[in-house]
């Protein structure tokens, strides 16, 4: 405890104080305080004193290197009073400024899917403006069709408040459902995603909603002690899609 508290006094109180504190220290310092995982008895100002601290070495990090800080910090922090705005606004920023500098095309969706993924973290996701913003998500419908079911999955989750996405994601998701492939390699965590995007539309996904059906019957047969609750949320989700879709006369052969 006493090493924590010298910790948080040696950290800058804000962005714009000098301090002894060197920049390098600060991953390896992250690193070590999530493996220890913290009591929730810590000092609420460590985490923001942490969060100053990656704001000041911002400019010699990379996009993913000041993402994975900032999440690093979330797992520490356990009152979600670290990081600050400040930080977080930062961090929007230079994934809006990574988009923003690049043409169509240029960016390669496969590579930012995870990064985008990350950007869905629960401590962040709603204070990070920067992820639904015009200029990232004009690169992500560009790209959607250059993506397999997999990252689809994983973009789906990472866009679940964002319905104009999530509707394009699977529409492109039904090009491969319609295929021999089908979502035959997707996971019951996957497969839950797809399913729980499912019943959130009101645009004919039939075609989605029966390939997820078959691939869960498949997974079930593979292994029968996948979890029930995952099971049963893909099942009702793919189910109530597919009528709905049924309803609407889509004529789809059953799954």
């Amino acid at each position: 405890r006493q090493l924590l508290a010298e910790l948080t006094r040696q950290l800058p109180r804000d962005v714009g104080e000098r301090s002894s504190w060197e920049q390098a220290w600060t991953p390896q310092v992250l690193r070590n305080l999530k493996a220890l995982r913290l009591p929730d008895s810590v000092d609420p100002r460590l985490s923001t004193r942490l969060g100053n601290a990656v704001v000041q070495g911002a400019s010699r990090m990379d996009l993913d290197a000041l993402l994975h800080a900032i999440c690093d910090i979330c797992a520490v922090d356990k009152r979600g009073q670290g990081p600050d705005d400040y930080a977080l606004w930062l961090l929007g920023q230079r994934l809006e400024e990574l988009c923003s500098g690049s043409a169509l095309g240029e960016l390669s969706l496969s590579q930012l899917v995870p990064v985008l993924h990350r950007f869905a973290h629960p401590a962040i996701r709603d204070r990070v403006a920067g992820r639904g913003s015009s200029a990232v998500l004009r690169h992500v419908h560009h790209g959607l069709s250059t993506l397999g079911p997999s990252e689809l999955a994983t973009l789906l989750q990472a866009y679940e408040d964002v319905p104009g996405l999530v509707a394009d994601a699977l529409a492109a998701l039904a090009i491969h459902a319609g295929t021999d492939a089908g979502l035959a390699k997707l996971g019951l965590a996957e497969i839950t995603v797809v399913a729980s995007a499912l019943a959130k539309q009101e645009a004919k996904v039939g075609v989605v909603a029966a390939a997820a059906l078959r691939r869960l019957r498949s997974l079930l047969a593979e292994d029968p002690a996948a979890s029930v609750e995952l099971a049963a949320r893909s099942a009702s989700g793919a189910a109530v899609a597919l009528a709905e879709d049924d309803a609407a006369g889509s004529g789809l052969p059953p799954a």
